[in-house]
């Protein structure tokens, strides 16, 4: 995913934490988002990513293995 549409996301998110608290600090914002042990959407996306490509590799699929040989 593009940066812009990642941060936009994350905006979503941090606007519903600041409606859901009634504050509108980014620092209380995140301290909810940590102490709820809830991931950003960078991370997120960066851990699906993840999982993607090492399932990709693994994968017996003629395609994907021509595809990795590249």
């Amino acid at each position: 995913m593009k940066k812009y549409r990642i941060a936009s996301l994350q905006f979503v998110v941090n606007t519903c934490f600041a409606k859901k608290f009634n504050k509108r600090s980014k620092d209380v914002i995140n301290d909810c988002q940590f102490y709820f042990n809830y991931d950003s959407v960078f991370d997120c996306v960066t851990k699906t990513t993840s999982k993607f490509l090492c399932k990709y590799a693994q994968a017996e699929n003629f395609l994907c293995v021509a595809i990795c040989a590249l």
